[in-house]
């Protein structure tokens, strides 16, 4: 139930996403949309979509699966501010893969943040 809850609540960010690709976003996009301002919808869109990724690839990595080739074990004490600090430092440190699926970018930040033994 869980990780159709985070699939259909990454879907919805994706559909609310102005102007997007026939069904994806790229990092440029949600970039955009995470440095909005504070309380707004396109705040809302962001992090909807951070928690949709780091709940489908905190399901898949538990159950000794992956996302996207990745796997992140998450700490239990990880909380939402931090989420979003990994994922905004990662497009910062990384704006030459922007052009890609955020999809893939957002589980990129996390897998590196937290690595599995």
């Amino acid at each position: 139930m869980r990780k159709r809850a985070a699939i259909a609540i990454a879907a919805l960010a994706v559909a609310a996403m102005q102007n997007a690709h026939a069904g994806w976003v790229d990092g440029n996009r949600l970039r955009e949309a995470c440095q909005a301002r504070p309380g707004t919808f396109s705040e809302g869109i962001c992090y909807g979509y951070i928690f949709g990724t780091a709940d489908i690839l905190f399901d898949v990595s538990s159950e000794g699966g992956s996302y996207l080739g990745l796997r992140a074990c998450f700490s239990r004490e990880v909380t939402a501010g931090q989420l979003w600090e990994i994922a905004e430092t990662f497009f910062e440190e990384n704006p030459h893969l922007l052009n890609q699926g955020a999809s893939a970018l957002v589980a990129r930040a996390f897998a590196e943040a937290f690595p599995c033994a």
